[in-house]
C-alpha cells in the first residue's frame, strides 16, 4: 500500500521595461509519503519481512531573473537561485521473530532507523545572447552552485535475534559540501531560410546526497552512506529546418556525453542495504533523427516519427557483483568486504541501443464551434539489461508501447474533456531490477547460486478520463 499528499504553491511576478523584464519565482513544497511493502518479495512461510516508511519532504525556493532587451546585437540573462530542504525519514522493518519485552505494538519490529537531511542550495547564472551576424549566433553561459547537506542517521531498536545482521544504535552525523561550475556554449548558422545548423559544447551537475533509506549493518561504514555529485560533459551538433513549403519539419542531432561519478542505486540483499554508489565514469554517445508532417490537403492531420541509436558505456566502473555471481562469470574482486567486479566497457542499465516512435495526430473542427482531437502513437525498444551491475538474468527483450487518446474542446480551449490510454496492449515490462532477499548464494566463489530478481516495472494497460477547466 502506498499514500502520498502533496502541496505546492507558487507564486510569479513578471515586471517589463523598455531595456530588460525581470522575473520573480518563489515556491514552498510539501509531501508526506507512506508506504507498506513485503520486503523480501519472497511467499516462504519460514521467512517474514515488511517495511513500513514514512517521509517527510519540505522545500521552499526562491529565484529572481533578469534578461535584457537592448535593440543591438548583444543581450544578457542574470539569475540568482536559493534553496532550502528538509527531509525526515522512520522507517520500520517487521519480521516473524518476536521481542516478548516489547510494548505488543513494536513486539515484531525487527528494526527500526530514524533519518533526517538538511540542505541548502545557492546558485548563480549569467547567459550571453550574441548576433554576430544576421545569420550567425553565439549563446554562452554558466552556472556556479554552492550545496551544504547535513544527515543524520540511527537505528535506536534492533531484535536481539538480528543483531548479527543490523547495528543497534551508533547514531552518526555526515556533513557535505559541493560546489560547481558548468559552463555551456552553442553556435548556430542559418545557411538558407528554413535550415539551421548548430554545435555546442554543454555541462551538466546533479548534486550529490545521503542514503536516508539505507541500514546500517554489521559490515557497513559510515562513508557508504554519502555520495558525490554526478556530472556530465559532452558535445553535439544537429540540424533543425523545414521542407516542402513548410509541410515537413526535421530535426537531427548527433551526441557524445561523458558522465562522471555516474549515480546507481545499490541493493545488497545479503545485508538488506540499500544505498546510492558512483561508477567512476560513463559514456553515451549517438544520433537521433525526428520528422514531423502535416501535409497541406488534409488540414488538421499531423503525423510524426523519431529513431534514435544510443551506445551507453561504463569507462570506468569497479561495481558490487549481483548475487551468486562467480568467478568465471567475472567477480573476481573484494572491495571493503564485498564481492567487486570490473564493468569497464559494459553497457549501463536501461540503454537501449534502439528506440523509435510513431505517432498520428489528427484534429477536426465540428459543428457549433467544438474541436475533436484523436491522438496514437506507438513506442518501441530495443533490448536492454535492467540491471545495473550487468546481471544477464535481468535481460528485458525488446517491446512496443502503444498510447492513444480522444479528446473534445470548444474552439475557446475553456474546458476539455479526454480519454486517454497508455499501454494499450498490456506489456509486462522491468524498468529496473535487483536481488531478491534470502535467495542466491556463493558470490565470488566458483560455485555460486544467482539470486532471484524482483523487478521495477511500468504501469500496465491504464485508461484515464480527465477533465479540465480553464479560468
Amino acid at each position: 500500500g502506498n499514500e502520498w499528499d502533496s502541496e505546492s504553491f507558487t507564486a510569479t511576478l513578471n515586471y517589463d521595461t523598455d531595456w530588460a523584464s525581470f522575473t520573480s519565482v518563489t515556491n514552498w513544497h510539501t509531501n508526506e509519503n507512506i508506504f507498506v511493502i513485503d520486503a523480501d518479495y519472497v511467499s516462504s512461510p519460514g521467512t517474514f519481512i515488511a517495511t513500513t516508511e514514512k517521509a517527510e519532504f519540505e522545500a521552499f525556493s526562491t529565484e529572481g531573473r533578469m534578461l535584457t532587451q537592448f535593440e543591438g546585437p548583444v543581450n544578457f540573462l542574470f539569475g540568482l537561485y536559493y534553496q532550502e530542504t528538509d527531509l525526515d525519514v522512520r522507517q520500520f522493518v517487521m519480521s516473524n521473530l518476536m521481542n516478548s519485552s516489547l510494548p505488543p505494538h513494536m513486539r515484531y519490529v525487527g528494526w527500526d532507523k530514524d533519518s533526517n537531511t538538511k540542505g541548502e542550495t545557492r546558485s548563480a547564472y549569467t547567459q550571453l545572447m550574441w548576433e554576430i551576424t544576421p545569420a550567425i549566433e553565439l549563446s554562452a553561459g554558466a552556472r556556479y552552485t554552492h550545496e551544504t547537506k547535513d544527515s543524520y542517521f540511527n537505528q535506536p531498536l534492533v531484535n536481539p535475534a538480528m543483531m548479527g545482521l543490523v547495528v543497534e544504535g551508533h547514531p552518526f552525523n555526515v556533513d557535505q559540501t559541493f560546489e560547481n561550475f558548468t559552463p555551456e556554449a552553442t553556435l548556430s548558422w542559418k545557411p538558407t531560410d528554413g535550415l539551421m545548423l548548430y554545435a555546442a559544447y554543454k555541462e551538466g551537475y546533479k548534486s550529490g546526497g545521503f542514503s536516508n533509506t539505507a541500514i546500517f549493518s554489521t559490515v557497513s561504514r559510515e562513508e557508504d552512506f554519502a555520495f558525490e555529485p554526478e556530472e556530465v560533459k559532452g558535445f553535439e551538433v544537429g540540424a533543425k529546418g523545414m521542407t516542402l513549403d513548410g509541410q515537413l519539419r526535421y530535426s537531427l542531432v548527433l551526441y557524445t556525453y561523458e558522465y562522471t561519478d555516474l549515480q546507481i542505486d545499490f541493493f545488497n540483499a545479503s545485508t538488506l542495504a540499500f544505498i546510492t554508489t558512483n561508477a567512476g565514469s560513463a559514456e553515451t554517445e549517438g544520433v537521433e533523427l525526428e520528422l514531423d508532417y502535416a501535409p497541406h490537403a488534409i488540414p488538421g492531420l499531423t503525423l510524426r516519427g523519431s529513431v534514435n541509436y544510443n551506445e551507453a558505456r561504463y569507462k570506468d566502473y569497479l561495481a558490487p557483483c549481483f548475487g551468486g555471481q562467480t568467478i568465471a562469470a567475472g567477480c573476481t574482486m573484494e572491495q571493503f568486504g564485498v564481492p567487486h567486479q570490473d564493468l569497464s566497457g559494459s553497457a549501463t542499465s536501461v540503454a537501449p541501443r534502439w528506440t523509435s516512435s510513431f505517432g498520428v495526430n489528427y484534429e477536426l473542427n465540428l459543428i457549433d464551434g467544438y474541436v475533436i482531437n484523436i491522438d496514437m502513437d506507438a513506442k518501441y525498444s530495443d533490448s536492454y539489461l535492467a540491471s545495473s551491475f550487468g546481471d544477464p538474468a535481468s535481460s528485458e527483450k525488446s517491446y512496443t508501447y502503444v498510447n492513444a487518446a480522444l479528446q473534445l474542446r470548444p474552439v475557446s480551449d475553456r474546458w476539455e474533456i479526454a480519454l486517454v490510454g497508455r499501454n494499450l496492449t498490456d506489456k509486462f515490462v522491468s524498468m529496473g531490477g535487483h536481488d531478491t532477499v534470502g535467495t542466491g548464494s556463493g558470490t565470488g566463489t566458483p560455485q555460486g547460486v544467482p539470486s532471484d530478481l524482483y523487478g521495477l516495472v511500468g504501469f500496465p494497460r491504464t485508461i484515464q478520463l480527465q477533465a479540465t477547466m480553464r479560468f
